[in-house]
């Protein structure tokens, strides 16, 4: 059966905090530490406390499940997504004021602003049990349907994906997501985050 794509709902935020920690934790180790339960919780937190606003996220459920396999954010040029003060004060929760000060400063490497004409996707992740049963592909297709729905005033639907993210760069190919610049990282930053490059991809929209 076909995962069924919807906005997040506040019951979600749990399930979605483990979701990007099994995704993204291994970059953000530098940032919280090595605790995989402290650090899906500050995630769920970040969604509790509207740090990431529930308006850009979208969840994929298989069937009639009601629990979250897969998330995804796409961001709209006029749309606010991430808000520093309540991510602050999730972070300063979970580690105190000088811990909470440099994870904050790895939660706002992951905030990428939409620029005028395009949308952004964003944190797109699938739960480890339920990858290659289409969830990605899912999140893709429905988040297109979006942005398209915004057309003529958004052209172009884009995305960054790191240089040794094979199975996502060919998921998003196969979607239409083409290289169009690849970011080099200077060398502390390549350190702290785990790797030294990645690309911008775009699909056209019109």
């Amino acid at each position: 059966m076909d995962p069924l794509v919807r906005r997040a709902a506040s019951n979600d935020f749990p399930y979605l905090g483990q979701i990007l920690w099994d995704a993204f934790g291994p970059k953000l180790r530098f940032f919280v530490g090595m605790d995989n339960a402290r650090g899906a919780r500050l995630l769920g937190d970040l969604l509790e406390a509207g740090a990431i606003r529930s308006h850009v996220v979208r969840v994929a459920a298989v069937g009639d499940q009601s629990v979250p396999v897969g998330l995804c954010l796409i961001r709209l040029p006029d749309q606010d997504a991430f808000r520093p003060v309540p991510a602050f004060r999730a972070a300063w929760r979970h580690f105190g004021p000088w811990r909470g000060l440099r994870a904050f400063a790895g939660l706002c490497l992951c905030d990428e602003p939409a620029r005028p004409g395009a949308a952004v996707v964003s944190l797109l992740a699938v739960a480890p049990e339920a990858r290659g049963q289409g969830v990605g592909s899912a999140l893709l297709r429905a988040v297109e349907s979006e942005a398209r729905a915004a057309v003529p005033r958004l052209h172009v639907l884009s995305l960054d994906v790191i240089e040794n993210n094979a199975a996502a760069r060919r998921l998003y190919e196969r979607h239409g997501f083409r290289v169009t610049r690849t970011h080099r990282l200077p060398g502390p930053f390549a350190r702290m985050l785990g790797y030294r490059a990645y690309d911008h991809m775009e699909k056209p929209l019109a």
